[in-house]
């Protein structure tokens, strides 16, 4: 769907992959843990999990090829997805540590406690740490230029309207429980992925877009997303 708007809204080429990308990244995990904590209980964690590890999979591969395909100016000799060139980029080091921690989980390998708190120290500056590089992106933006574009308005509507319409499409069509199908689509009504302005700025991608993006669906957030809240548990 997000690949269909960009083109038929004429979305600017050197966003498309940003654009594309936020229609099916949310923030999964350090928005989306804590609201579905709080509207459905410690039974929500599984389903939260789940819906985290596709996304963010999603995010680390499919995701950061568009961004990439933002960078590449000829249109004829862009690499296909599964190309070296385009498997290289995609191979972070991000995305390694991602798969490396899915095989432990898998394995049921656990490591020494000194370990696991340094980890989860570190994990836990993820999303601070994040927000702070957005703020510094969006300090270099004039107040001024900071437009309500059609990309940036599309943008928003695709991370808050039609993902979670997606979502409750496909439900009915999938064996999930109702608590499933009601994590999921909260998930889904979740802001853009933070880390997606920091991928943008590696790759030289349009960060300053990323970052507006990120932080206007945050912002929106505030209010979405306790409205998707009362719409979910009326109806689903």
């Amino acid at each position: 769907v997000g690949t269909i708007a960009a083109h038929v809204f004429k979305i600017k080429k050197e966003r498309r992959g940003i654009f594309c990308t936020n229609f099916f990244i949310a923030n999964t995990m350090f928005i989306g843990l804590p609201v579905n904590l709080a509207l459905f209980g410690e039974k929500s964690i599984p389903a939260v999990m789940l819906y985290y590890m596709v996304n963010t999979t999603f995010f680390w591969t499919l995701g950061v090829h568009n961004i990439v395909q933002d960078t590449l100016s000829d249109t004829k000799n862009k690499p296909a997805f599964f190309s070296p060139a385009a498997l290289k980029k995609i191979f972070s080091p991000p995305l390694v540590g991602f798969i490396v921690g899915i095989i432990l989980v898998l394995l049921d390998c656990r490591l020494p406690s000194f370990l696991m708190n340094s980890f989860q120290y570190i994990g836990n500056l993820t999303t601070p740490l994040s927000l702070v590089f957005i703020g510094i992106e969006m300090s270099k933006i004039p107040l001024g230029e900071i437009g309500f574009d059609k990309d940036l308005l599309l943008g928003v509507a695709g991370r808050f309207l039609v993902c979670p319409v997606c979502v409750l499409v496909l439900i009915p069509f999938l064996p999930v429980t109702t608590l499933s199908a009601q994590v999921f689509t909260m998930q889904a009504t979740m802001p853009a992925m933070t880390q997606m302005a920091i991928v943008a700025k590696t790759y030289g991608a349009d960060s300053a877009y990323a970052a507006t993006l990120s932080f206007l669906t945050v912002l929106l957030g505030i209010v979405v997303v306790p409205l998707y809240m009362m719409l979910v548990n009326m109806y689903i």
